[in-house]
Protein backbone atom coordinates (compact mmCIF):
# COMPACT_ATOMS: atom_id res chain seq x y z
CA UNK A 1 0.00 0.00 0.00
CA UNK A 2 1.01 3.61 -1.04
CA UNK A 3 2.27 5.77 1.59
CA UNK A 4 1.91 9.37 2.13
CA UNK A 5 3.98 12.27 3.97
CA UNK A 6 1.08 14.57 4.00
CA UNK A 7 -2.41 14.46 4.73
CA UNK A 8 -5.85 17.01 4.47
CA UNK A 9 -6.56 17.46 8.44
CA UNK A 10 -10.15 18.78 8.53
CA UNK A 11 -11.44 21.69 10.25
CA UNK A 12 -13.34 20.58 13.71
CA UNK A 13 -10.91 18.22 15.21
CA UNK A 14 -10.36 19.25 18.78
CA UNK A 15 -6.67 19.59 18.49
CA UNK A 16 -7.43 23.23 17.45
CA UNK A 17 -5.22 22.68 14.55
CA UNK A 18 -6.33 24.65 11.64
CA UNK A 19 -7.33 22.98 8.14
CA UNK A 20 -5.06 22.15 5.71
CA UNK A 21 -2.23 19.85 4.32
CA UNK A 22 -0.70 18.52 7.39
CA UNK A 23 2.93 16.29 7.99
CA UNK A 24 2.93 13.33 9.59
CA UNK A 25 5.34 14.25 12.13
CA UNK A 26 3.08 17.32 12.80
CA UNK A 27 0.19 15.28 12.96
CA UNK A 28 1.61 12.91 15.50
CA UNK A 29 3.29 15.96 17.73
CA UNK A 30 0.39 18.50 17.43
CA UNK A 31 -3.17 16.38 16.85
CA UNK A 32 -2.65 13.47 17.93
CA UNK A 33 -0.74 13.83 21.28
CA UNK A 34 -2.92 16.26 22.74
CA UNK A 35 -5.49 14.22 21.79
CA UNK A 36 -4.48 11.03 23.50
CA UNK A 37 -4.14 13.29 26.76
CA UNK A 38 -7.17 15.02 27.08
CA UNK A 39 -9.90 12.60 25.09
CA UNK A 40 -11.24 10.21 26.78
CA UNK A 41 -14.46 9.69 24.56
CA UNK A 42 -14.31 7.89 21.22
CA UNK A 43 -11.73 5.97 22.01
CA UNK A 44 -10.89 2.34 19.92
CA UNK A 45 -8.50 -0.56 20.48
CA UNK A 46 -6.34 -0.37 17.84
CA UNK A 47 -3.05 -2.65 17.67
CA UNK A 48 0.07 -0.48 17.45
CA UNK A 49 3.77 -1.62 17.56
CA UNK A 50 1.87 -4.85 18.10
CA UNK A 51 0.12 -4.11 21.62
CA UNK A 52 -3.71 -3.31 21.54
CA UNK A 53 -3.63 -0.01 22.75
CA UNK A 54 -6.72 2.76 23.08
CA UNK A 55 -6.65 5.56 20.99
CA UNK A 56 -9.00 8.57 20.06
CA UNK A 57 -11.06 7.80 17.15
CA UNK A 58 -14.10 10.26 16.80
CA UNK A 59 -16.45 10.35 14.76
CA UNK A 60 -15.68 11.24 11.31
CA UNK A 61 -18.95 13.93 11.32
CA UNK A 62 -17.49 15.07 14.26
CA UNK A 63 -14.27 16.55 12.30
CA UNK A 64 -15.35 16.84 8.84
CA UNK A 65 -15.89 20.16 7.12
CA UNK A 66 -19.72 21.22 6.02
CA UNK A 67 -19.42 20.56 2.82
CA UNK A 68 -19.25 16.43 2.99
CA UNK A 69 -22.92 16.82 4.91
CA UNK A 70 -24.87 14.15 3.09
CA UNK A 71 -21.71 12.32 1.59
CA UNK A 72 -20.80 8.61 2.09
CA UNK A 73 -18.29 9.38 4.46
CA UNK A 74 -20.46 12.10 6.50
CA UNK A 75 -21.09 8.98 9.29
CA UNK A 76 -19.91 7.45 12.99
CA UNK A 77 -17.01 5.46 11.80
CA UNK A 78 -14.48 5.71 14.62
CA UNK A 79 -11.38 7.58 12.47
CA UNK A 80 -8.31 9.65 12.65
CA UNK A 81 -8.91 13.62 12.06
CA UNK A 82 -7.51 13.24 8.66
CA UNK A 83 -8.44 12.56 4.77
CA UNK A 84 -6.56 11.96 1.50
CA UNK A 85 -4.95 15.39 0.83
CA UNK A 86 -5.26 14.66 -2.93
CA UNK A 87 -8.85 13.08 -2.60
CA UNK A 88 -9.56 16.33 -0.39
CA UNK A 89 -8.45 19.15 -3.16
CA UNK A 90 -9.54 17.08 -5.95
CA UNK A 91 -13.11 16.72 -4.71
CA UNK A 92 -16.08 18.59 -6.02
CA UNK A 93 -19.89 18.70 -4.08
CA UNK A 94 -21.31 16.10 -6.16
CA UNK A 95 -18.95 13.88 -7.07
CA UNK A 96 -19.16 9.51 -6.84
CA UNK A 97 -16.55 9.48 -4.96
CA UNK A 98 -15.42 11.23 -2.20
CA UNK A 99 -11.82 11.66 -0.44
CA UNK A 100 -10.66 8.25 1.80
CA UNK A 101 -9.76 8.75 5.23
CA UNK A 102 -6.04 8.18 6.18
CA UNK A 103 -4.43 6.30 8.72
CA UNK A 104 -1.00 5.84 10.29
CA UNK A 105 1.47 3.94 10.49
CA UNK A 106 3.80 4.31 13.47
CA UNK A 107 7.03 2.57 11.93
CA UNK A 108 6.46 -0.37 14.31
CA UNK A 109 6.49 1.30 17.51
CA UNK A 110 4.35 0.40 20.42
CA UNK A 111 2.39 3.39 21.96
CA UNK A 112 4.41 3.98 24.94
CA UNK A 113 7.35 4.26 23.13
CA UNK A 114 5.97 7.07 20.47
CA UNK A 115 4.44 9.13 23.41
CA UNK A 116 8.78 9.25 24.92
CA UNK A 117 9.48 10.12 21.50
CA UNK A 118 7.30 12.79 21.42
CA UNK A 119 7.60 13.93 24.98
CA UNK A 120 11.56 14.25 23.82
CA UNK A 121 10.68 16.05 20.74
CA UNK A 122 12.26 13.13 18.56
CA UNK A 123 11.59 12.37 15.13
CA UNK A 124 9.67 9.34 14.45
CA UNK A 125 11.26 7.42 11.65
CA UNK A 126 9.62 5.47 9.42
CA UNK A 127 6.07 7.13 10.57
CA UNK A 128 3.88 7.79 7.54
CA UNK A 129 -0.01 8.18 6.22
CA UNK A 130 -1.82 5.95 3.95
CA UNK A 131 -4.87 4.96 2.88
CA UNK A 132 -7.61 3.66 5.42
CA UNK A 133 -8.00 -0.26 4.26
CA UNK A 134 -11.56 -0.30 4.07
CA UNK A 135 -11.75 2.84 1.52
CA UNK A 136 -8.63 2.58 -0.46
CA UNK A 137 -10.42 1.65 -3.73
CA UNK A 138 -13.01 4.33 -3.22
CA UNK A 139 -10.89 7.48 -2.58
CA UNK A 140 -11.17 10.09 -5.19
CA UNK A 141 -7.41 10.59 -5.31
CA UNK A 142 -7.78 6.99 -7.58
CA UNK A 143 -4.59 6.36 -6.40
CA UNK A 144 -5.43 3.95 -3.35
CA UNK A 145 -3.68 1.07 -5.27
CA UNK A 146 -1.14 2.47 -7.16
CA UNK A 147 2.31 1.13 -7.06
CA UNK A 148 5.09 3.15 -6.24
CA UNK A 149 6.09 4.07 -9.24
CA UNK A 150 3.11 4.85 -10.64
CA UNK A 151 2.62 6.97 -6.98
CA UNK A 152 6.00 8.94 -7.65
CA UNK A 153 5.18 10.30 -11.37
CA UNK A 154 2.21 11.63 -10.55
CA UNK A 155 4.09 13.44 -7.35
CA UNK A 156 6.31 14.54 -9.99
CA UNK A 157 3.53 15.40 -12.33
CA UNK A 158 2.04 17.71 -9.16
CA UNK A 159 4.81 19.39 -8.86
CA UNK A 160 5.95 20.43 -11.92
CA UNK A 161 2.86 21.75 -13.05
CA UNK A 162 2.40 20.42 -16.50
CA UNK A 163 4.67 22.87 -17.60
CA UNK A 164 4.80 23.88 -21.32
CA UNK A 165 7.86 24.69 -23.20
CA UNK A 166 6.91 28.16 -22.01
CA UNK A 167 5.46 30.25 -19.22
CA UNK A 168 3.04 33.10 -20.05
CA UNK A 169 4.49 36.42 -18.22
CA UNK A 170 3.48 40.25 -18.47
CA UNK A 171 7.02 42.04 -18.68
CA UNK A 172 7.53 45.61 -17.48
CA UNK A 173 8.89 48.38 -19.44
CA UNK A 174 8.46 51.50 -17.37
CA UNK A 175 5.18 50.67 -16.25
CA UNK A 176 3.79 49.43 -19.86
CA UNK A 177 3.48 45.61 -19.76
CA UNK A 178 3.52 43.33 -22.38
CA UNK A 179 2.61 39.78 -23.24
CA UNK A 180 5.92 37.37 -23.10
CA UNK A 181 7.08 33.84 -22.17
CA UNK A 182 9.59 32.49 -19.89
CA UNK A 183 11.81 29.47 -21.28
CA UNK A 184 14.24 28.24 -18.49
CA UNK A 185 15.86 25.79 -20.89
CA UNK A 186 16.54 26.36 -24.33
CA UNK A 187 14.91 23.45 -27.25
CA UNK A 188 14.57 22.98 -30.38
CA UNK A 189 16.27 25.96 -31.21
CA UNK A 190 14.40 28.26 -28.82
CA UNK A 191 17.12 29.90 -26.81
CA UNK A 192 16.44 30.04 -22.41
CA UNK A 193 14.62 34.04 -22.12
CA UNK A 194 12.09 35.78 -22.59
CA UNK A 195 10.66 35.09 -26.31
CA UNK A 196 7.91 36.57 -27.86
CA UNK A 197 4.33 35.16 -28.37
CA UNK A 198 4.94 34.56 -32.23
CA UNK A 199 8.33 32.52 -31.20
CA UNK A 200 6.11 30.19 -28.99
CA UNK A 201 4.50 27.27 -31.54
CA UNK A 202 2.67 24.99 -28.60
CA UNK A 203 -1.16 25.46 -29.14
CA UNK A 204 -1.53 25.82 -25.04
CA UNK A 205 0.05 28.52 -24.08
CA UNK A 206 -1.61 31.91 -23.57
CA UNK A 207 -2.07 34.71 -26.82
CA UNK A 208 -3.51 38.17 -26.69
CA UNK A 209 -6.95 37.15 -27.36
CA UNK A 210 -7.69 34.90 -24.47
CA UNK A 211 -7.29 38.28 -22.46
CA UNK A 212 -10.40 39.75 -24.16
CA UNK A 213 -13.15 38.28 -22.09
CA UNK A 214 -12.26 37.98 -18.38
CA UNK A 215 -9.75 39.67 -16.13
CA UNK A 216 -6.56 37.81 -15.65
CA UNK A 217 -4.41 37.39 -12.67
CA UNK A 218 -0.69 38.18 -12.74
CA UNK A 219 2.02 37.79 -9.68
CA UNK A 220 5.20 39.34 -9.38
CA UNK A 221 8.19 38.19 -9.36
CA UNK A 222 9.94 38.61 -6.12
CA UNK A 223 13.29 38.57 -7.79
CA UNK A 224 14.05 35.34 -6.04
CA UNK A 225 12.43 33.05 -8.61
CA UNK A 226 13.19 31.74 -12.22
CA UNK A 227 11.20 34.53 -13.46
CA UNK A 228 13.11 38.28 -14.25
CA UNK A 229 12.17 41.08 -11.64
CA UNK A 230 10.49 43.02 -13.78
CA UNK A 231 8.24 40.16 -15.07
CA UNK A 232 4.71 38.93 -13.29
CA UNK A 233 3.63 35.34 -14.23
CA UNK A 234 0.03 34.32 -15.19
CA UNK A 235 -2.14 32.87 -12.28
CA UNK A 236 -5.63 32.10 -13.47
CA UNK A 237 -8.25 34.08 -15.03
CA UNK A 238 -11.58 35.29 -12.92
CA UNK A 239 -14.72 32.81 -12.68
CA UNK A 240 -12.05 29.76 -13.15
CA UNK A 241 -13.51 26.42 -13.33
CA UNK A 242 -9.51 24.98 -12.59
CA UNK A 243 -9.88 23.43 -9.11
CA UNK A 244 -5.87 23.77 -8.86
CA UNK A 245 -4.95 25.20 -5.52
CA UNK A 246 -3.33 28.76 -6.05
CA UNK A 247 -0.27 29.68 -3.41
CA UNK A 248 -0.24 33.00 -2.14
CA UNK A 249 2.73 34.14 -0.41
CA UNK A 250 2.62 36.48 2.34
CA UNK A 251 4.69 39.14 0.85
CA UNK A 252 3.65 39.95 -2.54
CA UNK A 253 2.10 42.13 -5.64
CA UNK A 254 -0.28 40.70 -7.87
CA UNK A 255 -0.92 42.90 -11.61
CA UNK A 256 -4.96 42.47 -13.26
CA UNK A 257 -5.39 42.94 -16.93
CA UNK A 258 -8.92 44.51 -16.76
CA UNK A 259 -10.65 44.17 -19.85
CA UNK A 260 -13.20 47.00 -21.08
CA UNK A 261 -16.50 44.86 -20.62
CA UNK A 262 -15.25 43.78 -16.73
CA UNK A 263 -13.90 47.41 -15.63
CA UNK A 264 -17.19 48.63 -13.77
CA UNK A 265 -17.48 44.98 -11.69
CA UNK A 266 -13.84 44.85 -11.22
CA UNK A 267 -13.79 48.52 -9.57
CA UNK A 268 -16.47 47.67 -7.08
CA UNK A 269 -14.63 44.37 -5.80
CA UNK A 270 -10.83 46.61 -5.85
CA UNK A 271 -12.44 49.87 -3.90
CA UNK A 272 -13.99 47.30 -1.08
CA UNK A 273 -10.21 45.60 -1.00
CA UNK A 274 -9.06 49.47 -1.15
CA UNK A 275 -10.63 49.99 1.95
CA UNK A 276 -8.69 46.79 3.93
CA UNK A 277 -5.77 47.49 2.20
CA UNK A 278 -5.81 51.70 1.93
CA UNK A 279 -1.99 51.84 0.24
CA UNK A 280 -1.75 48.37 -1.57
CA UNK A 281 -4.95 48.75 -4.42
CA UNK A 282 -4.71 50.99 -7.11
CA UNK A 283 -6.12 50.89 -10.83
CA UNK A 284 -4.67 52.39 -13.96
CA UNK A 285 -5.48 52.62 -17.73
CA UNK A 286 -3.25 49.82 -19.65
CA UNK A 287 -1.36 50.88 -22.63
CA UNK A 288 0.44 48.10 -23.43
CA UNK A 289 1.42 47.61 -27.26
CA UNK A 290 0.95 43.72 -27.26
CA UNK A 291 -2.33 43.82 -25.94
CA UNK A 292 -4.15 46.50 -28.77
CA UNK A 293 -6.76 44.37 -28.73
CA UNK A 294 -7.59 45.71 -25.25
CA UNK A 295 -8.76 48.96 -26.26
CA UNK A 296 -9.34 51.10 -23.21
CA UNK A 297 -8.62 47.92 -20.73
CA UNK A 298 -7.25 48.83 -17.19
CA UNK A 299 -4.62 47.53 -15.21
CA UNK A 300 -4.86 46.47 -11.66
CA UNK A 301 -1.98 46.61 -8.96
CA UNK A 302 -2.39 44.57 -5.66
CA UNK A 303 0.30 44.82 -2.70
CA UNK A 304 0.57 43.08 0.57
CA UNK A 305 3.25 42.71 3.06
CA UNK A 306 1.52 41.08 6.39
CA UNK A 307 -0.83 38.03 6.87
CA UNK A 308 -3.57 40.24 7.48
CA UNK A 309 -3.47 41.49 4.13
CA UNK A 310 -2.49 38.17 2.58
CA UNK A 311 -6.00 37.05 3.53
CA UNK A 312 -7.67 40.44 2.35
CA UNK A 313 -6.09 39.14 -0.85
CA UNK A 314 -7.58 35.87 -1.11
CA UNK A 315 -10.80 36.74 -0.10
CA UNK A 316 -10.69 39.36 -3.23
CA UNK A 317 -9.50 36.44 -5.44
CA UNK A 318 -11.99 34.01 -3.81
CA UNK A 319 -14.97 36.52 -5.09
CA UNK A 320 -13.22 36.96 -8.70
CA UNK A 321 -12.57 33.26 -9.62
CA UNK A 322 -15.26 31.43 -7.37
CA UNK A 323 -12.71 28.97 -5.60
CA UNK A 324 -12.99 27.81 -2.29
CA UNK A 325 -10.72 29.45 0.06
CA UNK A 326 -9.14 26.28 0.62
CA UNK A 327 -7.99 26.15 -2.35
CA UNK A 328 -6.43 29.35 -2.03
CA UNK A 329 -2.47 28.46 0.27
CA UNK A 330 -1.26 30.95 2.50
CA UNK A 331 2.77 30.46 2.30
CA UNK A 332 5.75 31.41 3.58
CA UNK A 333 8.25 31.46 1.05
CA UNK A 334 11.78 29.33 0.97
CA UNK A 335 15.00 31.05 1.16
CA UNK A 336 18.36 30.33 0.31
CA UNK A 337 21.57 31.71 1.76
CA UNK A 338 24.89 30.66 -0.01
CA UNK A 339 28.17 29.69 1.97
CA UNK A 340 31.66 28.32 1.09
CA UNK A 341 33.13 25.20 2.95
CA UNK A 342 34.20 27.07 5.75
CA UNK A 343 30.84 27.94 6.05
CA UNK A 344 31.27 31.79 5.16
CA UNK A 345 28.63 33.63 3.96
CA UNK A 346 29.32 34.08 -0.39
CA UNK A 347 29.03 37.58 -1.68
CA UNK A 348 26.48 37.84 -4.66
CA UNK A 349 28.31 38.98 -7.82
CA UNK A 350 26.68 42.65 -7.43
CA UNK A 351 23.70 44.50 -6.48
CA UNK A 352 21.89 44.21 -9.89
CA UNK A 353 22.57 40.44 -9.62
CA UNK A 354 22.01 39.36 -6.31
CA UNK A 355 20.69 35.89 -6.61
CA UNK A 356 23.84 35.09 -8.46
CA UNK A 357 26.96 33.45 -7.46
CA UNK A 358 30.57 32.17 -8.49
CA UNK A 359 32.44 28.89 -8.53
CA UNK A 360 34.63 27.44 -10.45
CA UNK A 361 33.94 24.27 -11.69
CA UNK A 362 34.16 20.99 -9.15
CA UNK A 363 33.80 23.76 -6.34
CA UNK A 364 32.10 22.11 -3.39
CA UNK A 365 29.65 25.12 -1.31
CA UNK A 366 26.70 24.89 1.10
CA UNK A 367 23.14 26.16 1.29
CA UNK A 368 20.92 27.07 3.50
CA UNK A 369 17.65 26.76 3.60
CA UNK A 370 14.43 28.74 5.59
CA UNK A 371 11.61 29.70 5.74
CA UNK A 372 10.10 33.58 5.47
CA UNK A 373 9.47 34.58 9.45
CA UNK A 374 11.30 31.67 10.99
CA UNK A 375 8.24 29.37 9.78
CA UNK A 376 9.12 25.38 10.44
CA UNK A 377 10.62 23.87 6.91
CA UNK A 378 8.72 20.59 7.16
CA UNK A 379 8.60 18.98 3.50
CA UNK A 380 9.32 20.86 0.08
CA UNK A 381 10.80 20.45 -3.28
CA UNK A 382 14.26 21.52 -4.81
CA UNK A 383 15.11 21.40 -8.16
CA UNK A 384 18.54 21.54 -9.16
CA UNK A 385 20.35 22.37 -12.45
CA UNK A 386 21.94 19.16 -14.57
CA UNK A 387 25.58 21.03 -13.80
CA UNK A 388 25.17 20.24 -9.99
CA UNK A 389 26.08 17.24 -8.66
CA UNK A 390 23.66 16.19 -5.83
CA UNK A 391 24.92 13.29 -5.07
CA UNK A 392 25.66 13.70 -1.50
CA UNK A 393 22.44 14.82 -0.42
CA UNK A 394 20.97 11.41 0.65
CA UNK A 395 23.69 10.76 2.57
CA UNK A 396 23.25 13.96 5.15
CA UNK A 397 21.56 13.16 8.11
CA UNK A 398 18.65 15.01 9.79
CA UNK A 399 16.48 15.05 6.70
CA UNK A 400 15.43 12.71 3.64
CA UNK A 401 16.05 13.30 0.36
CA UNK A 402 13.99 11.51 -2.90
CA UNK A 403 14.93 11.90 -6.08
CA UNK A 404 11.67 12.50 -8.26
CA UNK A 405 13.47 12.18 -11.39
CA UNK A 406 14.43 14.46 -14.66
CA UNK A 407 12.30 18.35 -15.11
CA UNK A 408 12.12 17.69 -18.81
CA UNK A 409 10.86 21.33 -18.65
CA UNK A 410 14.29 22.35 -17.70
CA UNK A 411 16.53 19.69 -17.55
CA UNK A 412 17.09 19.64 -13.96
CA UNK A 413 16.69 17.06 -11.15
CA UNK A 414 13.78 16.98 -8.83
CA UNK A 415 14.25 15.88 -5.48
CA UNK A 416 11.52 15.58 -2.73
CA UNK A 417 12.89 16.66 0.93
CA UNK A 418 11.52 16.29 4.13
CA UNK A 419 13.19 17.50 7.75
CA UNK A 420 13.08 14.72 9.94
CA UNK A 421 15.09 16.09 13.22
CA UNK A 422 13.38 19.31 14.95
CA UNK A 423 16.44 21.03 15.16
CA UNK A 424 16.70 21.37 11.62
CA UNK A 425 13.38 22.88 11.35
CA UNK A 426 14.62 27.04 11.10
CA UNK A 427 17.57 26.10 8.72
CA UNK A 428 18.68 23.42 6.81
CA UNK A 429 22.06 23.29 5.27
CA UNK A 430 22.81 20.96 1.73
CA UNK A 431 25.83 20.57 0.33
CA UNK A 432 26.73 20.82 -3.52
CA UNK A 433 29.06 20.69 -5.73
CA UNK A 434 29.57 22.67 -9.50
CA UNK A 435 29.80 19.53 -11.74
CA UNK A 436 30.14 21.04 -14.51
CA UNK A 437 29.64 25.33 -16.28
CA UNK A 438 28.74 23.72 -19.42
CA UNK A 439 25.66 22.72 -18.38
CA UNK A 440 22.83 24.51 -16.54
CA UNK A 441 23.90 25.88 -13.35
CA UNK A 442 21.23 26.82 -10.49
CA UNK A 443 18.91 25.82 -7.44
CA UNK A 444 15.61 26.58 -6.74
CA UNK A 445 13.32 25.60 -3.66
CA UNK A 446 9.40 25.33 -3.79
CA UNK A 447 6.79 24.12 -2.44
CA UNK A 448 4.77 20.64 -3.51
CA UNK A 449 2.36 21.64 -6.22
CA UNK A 450 3.15 25.22 -6.44
CA UNK A 451 5.69 27.38 -8.59
CA UNK A 452 9.12 29.09 -7.31
CA UNK A 453 7.42 32.26 -7.53
CA UNK A 454 4.72 31.91 -5.28
CA UNK A 455 6.49 29.74 -2.59
CA UNK A 456 10.28 29.90 -3.13
CA UNK A 457 13.90 31.28 -4.56
CA UNK A 458 15.87 30.43 -6.81
CA UNK A 459 20.31 31.27 -7.11
CA UNK A 460 22.30 30.93 -10.18
CA UNK A 461 25.60 29.73 -9.86
CA UNK A 462 28.11 31.18 -12.36
CA UNK A 463 31.67 31.20 -13.56
CA UNK A 464 34.20 33.08 -11.65
CA UNK A 465 35.75 34.84 -15.19
CA UNK A 466 32.12 35.96 -16.07
CA UNK A 467 31.92 38.57 -13.33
Amino acid sequence: MSSYDEAYHPPSCTCDLPPGPISVQEFLRSCFYPRLLKNKEYRKELTIGGIRSYVPQPRRRDFLGTEYEGTDIWDASPRHPLLCLEGHYAWESGDDKNPSSFTVNTGGRTLSTLKNLIERGDYIDGAHFKHHHGEKDDCHCGMGRDTAEILLAEQRKAALLKRTNGTPVLQNFMGVYELRFHVQSGSEGLPAGIQKVEHIQSTLVLRPPDLEDATSVWLLSRDAGALPGNCAGFLCFENSSDKTNLFIPDVGKIVLIIPETRKSDMKDYLSALREEIPDGVRMNPGKSDSLQQLTGYRQGIIEWNDSESQYQVKEFLRKITGLELHLLRSTRPLMMEVHDRAYEPVTPVSQDRLSEFAFDNGEEFYVKIRRMRNAPLESFRLLLGPGIDSSGLQQMNGFEARNLGVDEASGGTLWKIFVREEILQNGLWASMQVQSHHESVWVEVLDHGSTVEQSGSRLQIVTKESI
